[in-house]
């Protein structure tokens, strides 16, 4: 008999259902076996196959004919009888008539055959299996009570009745089930504080442990409002369940110290709850690292970013203080996603008049950051507190100078009442001008700011900004006129820079010894600014000015050994390997001569010099490697990519192969690269025998992934 005969009910109805799959199945047909075939026999293979048979009748040789098929079909209801029920009866007489029209070719002349076959089915006994389904309403519920929250997603899968029946009665256990918890919550925090102060030794350290009322409040308002009546799918329960579990989160955040109630509040509630039932979602409710602000914003964030935010889930149940901080960590998220009502929203409902003011001013904020300026003005000017109004019109001012309307800016500064604010707004005006090299402009105003510290700071920018425009002399005139010393020496330093990016080396060293040794002691050493030049010199090609400077630095071995190091890199890149490796030899720190050593050994193999670069990285001891962020095995791969890019497969694999197995990923890595330049150069035989011995799962299916479309687009795939 080609099928396997059931043994059991379970096993015969897991066949009917694969029968019923490959029938229903567009590109699959049913065989003479009861399985799958990927194509319809033709008519001279069904007579060869037929032929077959009668000369071997012990062989069976798979056939999809329609009316063998319909034929075995029929045996196999008659050899599971004692199995078949009205609902199989019917599924393989669909089988039969899906026979009829997907092979319709082939079951052309045979229709009474087929009627004949139907009619022994049909004639067949069926037996009445009760099926859990087949219960009525009030049974299957108690039946289904019994699921827990994990079991609910997968149970409903089972079918529309299923599901509807398990939304019902998760509606209404989850409802019970966070009530209790937040009674019992609030049931534990009484109990804790009568036993406190009952207490002779009672003190601060053991309230620590109790919730405030204000937070007992936020639990009674939330226990009494669940309502899940609205949630049509599981998932809309499931996502409503998120928010209420939230909801309990911002609740226990109106408490005093959140340290301490991390610490022990949770502590002790988890202890009296080990035989709670916990609601669905709740596992994780008594983890320190969900009872904290950090996380319940980003769960918020991601709540707007769905669209399922609503202004009761922070209304409703937090303090003054949380409310102040949902805007300041949330406003942008909500200007982001066109839901800026929301966030005024919350601010509103703010009574203390500083705290909503300083809401209000993150929102305008926010919405001049997203360049909606006309938005943000109108927000600033519904601000009481002075100072908060100033600030978010400076804000605003800032933002439309970045966004180049200075018109606009001149006017808003203005209505800023307070100094402070008013100088910040200005400076930053004269910034923006700067940078857009309306130098003039930029002085004008720079000049007219009353508060002497922003007037510093901007006039340090707006030399800086003229240095980079290569208005040298104009720039040193302007930092004469500062009179901080902090400005005018963080504006020299800068210039500096610029000169030695434009090769004037000596006129930046000129300038950086005007700076004085009070700013270089209290705001960085002298030796990092000569470091800079070092580098920028040497990167220009002025090695031996580069070599000077570095050499010139005193007292900071670390940032010499630095900077001869970026020079050494500097050679190598220039193709003075000799040069670059006696320096980066000479250099005092272990980190920097490894690093130094790893990247002139790649441009060793950049200029083809492949043997001697791995030569260097061999003799670097592996303990540099391991205290360092880079690796020898990393080195070895940069190089082996370096040398398969330049053609020299047999080199690059001989390199990829020193890495140690114990660097199964960076070694898979290279060989990765490898396969794919093989690939690239027209070797898809050689990159794929490659591909297949990169030990990393992942990187081999996408080496052979990314060898495949080569080969696909140079019109080699096979």
């Amino acid at each position: 008999m080609p099928f396997k005969i059931s043994d059991n009910k379970q096993r015969f109805d897991s066949k009917i259902k694969e029968i019923e799959e490959i029938s229903h199945a567009h590109d699959l047909y049913l065989n003479t076996k009861l399985g799958k075939s990927k194509r319809q026999d033709g008519i001279l293979v069904s007579w060869l196959k037929w032929v077959i048979c009668l000369v071997i009748p012990r062989v069976h040789i798979t056939q999809t004919t329609p009316l063998k098929v319909a034929q075995e079909v029929c045996k196999f209801a008659e050899q599971h009888e004692k199995f078949l029920g009205e609902k199989d009866q019917l599924a393989l007489i669909e089988v039969i008539e899906n026979l009829r029209t997907k092979c319709q070719k082939y079951a052309k002349g045979k229709e009474k055959e087929l009627d004949e076959v139907i009619i022994k089915i049909k004639n067949l006994t069926t037996t009445k299996f009760v099926e859990i389904d087949d219960l009525p309403q009030e049974l299957l519920e108690p039946i289904l009570g019994n699921l827990g929250g994990k079991d609910y997603e997968s149970c409903s899968k089972v079918d529309s009745r299923w599901e509807n029946t398990i939304l019902e009665i998760a509606k209404k256990r989850e409802t019970r089930l966070i009530k209790n918890f937040i009674q019992f919550a609030i049931d534990h925090q009484y109990a804790i504080r009568a036993s406190l102060f009952c207490c002779k030794n009672y003190s601060w350290e053991d309230s620590e442990s109790c919730l405030q009322p204000v937070a007992l409040r936020y639990l009674e308002n939330i226990k009494n409002k669940i309502d899940f009546s609205g949630s049509a799918t599981l998932s809309q329960l499931k996502n409503a369940i998120y928010c209420e579990k939230l909801k309990i989160l911002i609740a226990m955040q109106s408490y005093i110290d959140m340290k301490a109630y991390r610490r022990i509040a949770l502590k002790t509630l988890k202890e009296q709850a080990k035989n709670l039932e916990l609601p669905w979602l709740f596992d994780d409710i008594f983890g320190s690292h969900i009872n904290d602000l950090g996380y319940i914003f980003s769960s918020l964030e991601k709540l707007i970013e769905k669209g399922l935010f609503e202004i009761e889930i922070i209304n409703e149940n937090s303090d003054e203080n949380f409310k102040r901080e949902a805007v300041r960590n949330l406003a942008e998220k909500f200007i982001r996603t066109n839901q800026s009502v929301k966030a005024l929203e919350i601010a509103n409902a703010i009574f203390d008049e500083r705290l909503k003011s300083e809401a209000l001013a993150d929102i305008s904020k926010a919405l001049a950051q997203a360049g909606r300026f006309e938005e943000a003005l109108e927000i600033a000017d519904a601000i009481s507190d002075k100072f908060c109004k100033s600030d978010a019109l400076a804000n605003i001012s800032a933002a439309l100078a970045q966004a180049g309307h200075f018109e606009r800016v001149l006017e808003i500064v203005d209505a800023i009442s307070y100094i402070y604010c008013r100088s910040n707004a200005l400076a930053n005006i004269s910034k923006a001008l700067a940078q857009a090299g309306h130098f003039e402009r930029a002085l004008k105003i720079a000049n007219a700011i009353p508060e002497d510290s922003y007037e510093n700071d901007a006039l340090a920018d707006i030399s800086a900004a003229l240095a980079q425009a290569g208005l040298f002399e104009r720039a040193l005139k302007i930092v004469d006129g500062i009179s901080s010393e902090f400005y005018k020496s963080q504006a020299l330093v800068k210039i500096s820079k610029t000169l030695a990016q434009a090769g004037r080396i000596g006129k930046a060293l000129e300038i950086i010894n005007k700076v004085p040794e009070s700013y270089f002691y209290c705001y960085g050493a002298r030796a990092r600014s000569l470091a800079d030049i070092s580098k920028v010199a040497a990167q220009a090609g002025h090695f031996e000015k580069a070599l000077n400077i570095a050499n010139a630095i005193s007292n900071e071995k670390f940032i010499k050994s630095k900077a001869l190091a970026d020079i050494s890199v500097a050679l190598a890149q220039a193709g003075h390997f000799k040069k670059a490796l006696k320096i980066a030899n000479s250099t005092s720190s272990k980190c920097d001569k490894t690093d130094a050593l790893a990247d002139i050994s790649k441009a060793l193999a950049q200029a083809g010099r492949v043997e001697k670069a791995v030569e260097i990285i061999k003799k670097i001891p592996k303990s540099h490697f391991k205290r360092h962020y880079e690796s020898r095995a990393r080195s070895l791969a940069d190089i082996s990519k370096v040398a398969a890019q330049a053609g020299h497969f047999e080199k690059a694999l001989k390199i990829a192969n020193i890495i140690s197995d114990d660097e199964r990923f960076i070694k898979s890595n290279a060989l990765a690269d490898i396969s794919i330049a093989l690939a690239q150069a027209s070797y898809p035989e050689k990159a794929l025998e490659i591909a297949n011995t990169i030990p990393d799962e992942k990187h081999k299916s996408e080496a052979l992934v990314n060898i495949s479309r080569i080969a696909a687009k140079a019109g080699q795939s096979e």
